[in-house]
């Protein structure tokens, strides 16, 4: 199960966000301003109802994240897929 999920909208609850970023703490106190930073925020979200949110994986001092490869539907009625 993922650590956290970029989500599109309405990001309800711990597990969501909508966007994630990262730093090493040890660099932040050595220089308050500047340390190196990455981020991870999507800008666009494309259209709500086919929304995929973005998992990311933290293990073992390492992040993973995992971008979709396409869109999935969130709901689908009998006879419309």
């Amino acid at each position: 199960m993922p650590t956290r999920c970029i989500h599109h909208d309405s990001c309800w609850g711990s597990r969501y966000v909508s966007y994630y970023g990262i730093h090493a703490a040890d660099t932040r106190k050595a220089n308050a301003d500047s340390y190196p930073l990455v981020m991870v925020a999507p800008l666009h979200k494309g259209a709500w109802r086919r929304a995929n949110s973005i998992p990311i994986y933290v293990k073992d001092n390492e992040v993973r994240v995992r971008f979709p490869m396409d869109v999935a539907p969130i709901s689908c009625a009998p006879g419309l897929a």
